[in-house]
C-alpha cells in the first residue's frame, strides 16, 4: 500500500509529514498523487488543482492535455480497479476565466470522462482526503 506524490508537490508533502503519513516522491507522468494497493489491487490517480491553477490551465490548454492523458490511461486500464479523480482546492478565485467556463470544464470531467471530482478547502484537507482514500482501499470499501 502506498501513496506517491509528484516531486513538485512540496507543500502537500509537508502536510503528509504533519499527519505522520508515509509517502514517496517521484516524477509522475500523469496526476499529482497516486494511491495504490496490491491486495486488493486498486489504484487512484488524483490530479490536484487550485482554482487559480485550474483557470490558468484552461487558458493555456494544459487542462485539455492533462485530461486527455488521464483519459488515455483510463482507456488502457478499463478492466482494472483504476479510478481517476480531480481534487479542486481552495476558494473560487477564477482568475480571468468565467464561472460558466469553469463549471463546464468540471462537468465535462464528470459526465464525459467519468472522473471523480472533490472539492477541498486547503492543502491540509487534501492530504486528509488522500489518507481517507488509503484507509477505504485497505478496508476494501472501494472495490466493487
Amino acid at each position: 500500500m502506498s501513496i506517491t506524490l509528484d516531486y513538485r508537490e512540496t507543500h502537500l508533502a509537508q502536510c503528509f509529514d504533519a499527519l505522520g503519513q508515509t509517502y514517496k516522491t517521484e516524477n509522475l507522468l500523469v496526476g499529482d498523487i497516486h494511491i495504490e494497493s496490491e491486495t486488493p489491487q486498486f489504484k487512484v490517480i488524483i490530479e490536484r488543482k487550485t482554482f487559480n491553477d485550474l483557470s490558468s490551465s484552461i487558458i493555456d490548454n494544459r487542462f485539455r492535455e492533462q485530461r486527455a492523458r488521464l483519459d488515455t490511461i483510463k482507456s488502457e486500464n478499463k478492466d482494472s480497479n483504476l479510478r481517476i479523480m480531480y481534487i479542486i482546492e481552495g476558494s473560487k478565485n477564477t482568475r480571468g476565466v468565467s464561472q460558466n467556463v469553469i463549471t463546464g470544464a468540471l462537468l465535462g470531467l464528470v459526465l464525459r470522462n467519468g472522473f471523480g471530482l472533490f472539492y477541498s478547502n486547503s492543502t491540509k484537507h487534501t492530504a486528509e482526503v488522500c489518507c481517507s482514500i488509503l484507509k477505504k482501499i485497505l478496508k476494501g470499501d472501494l472495490i466493487q
